[in-house]
């Protein structure tokens, strides 16, 4: 199933209003995480060199033609969108994944927030991306560093019961149809067995 695949770029004013580093203006942060044509505003999870009293919610940022804002709230339990949400916004999407987690130590979580040019929000504990009774051991992105359009590092963690990994390596080359120009891309690690994953 495809995301909406909406971007959201930091403004000068945002770096201001979200306690943002100077140079984060321009940054594109995203896709958003619902489906395409969904109803509303846009929503992703985002992290923030400043981050709010959160305890176990998620900071979303929120946008739209109209502006953007940022949100703490409790996370979905079977997928990464806000708590509450309908279920048009398809929560199955992200459930029928594997359900194994595993959890960083605080040291592993804070070198993936602080990489330079981090991509994403670091939520721990982490699922497994593969595809549900998947062989072999689990594996999720931990971290995208996104230096511009065309250069990207990647970081997998990968785990069994032995414990677990932080890995740099390439995603899935797939696509779902290279003929449509939204086509979906798989966002599973290189080699990874069972089904893509498409977004």
């Amino acid at each position: 199933m495809k995301r909406c695949g909406d971007t959201y770029t930091y403004t000068a004013d945002d770096v201001d209003r979200l306690g943002l580093y100077e140079d984060d203006a321009g940054l594109k942060v995203g896709p958003c995480d619902l489906v395409p044509g969904h109803p509303g505003q846009h929503v992703v999870d985002v992290y923030l060199p400043e981050e709010p009293e959160k305890g176990d919610d998620y900071v979303y940022l929120f946008w739209s033609s109209e502006g953007s804002a940022v949100r703490v709230l409790a996370k979905c339990s079977t997928c990464r969108l806000p708590a509450g949400h309908t279920e048009a916004l398809k929560c199955a999407h992200w459930a029928s994944r594997c359900q194994g987690q595993v959890e960083l130590e605080d040291g592993d979580v804070r070198r993936l927030e602080e990489l330079p040019e981090a991509a994403h929000a670091v939520s721990n504990p982490f699922a497994c991306e593969l595809e549900p009774g998947h062989t072999g051991g689990h594996v999720t992105l931990g971290q995208s560093q996104d230096f511009d359009s065309e250069t990207q590092t990647l970081w997998w963690i990968t785990w069994s019961v032995a414990g677990y990994e932080i890995t740099e390596g390439p995603a899935c080359d797939a696509v779902a149809d290279p003929d449509d120009e939204d086509f979906a891309i798989c966002h599973a690690i290189a080699g990874h067995p069972g089904a893509h994953s498409w977004i």
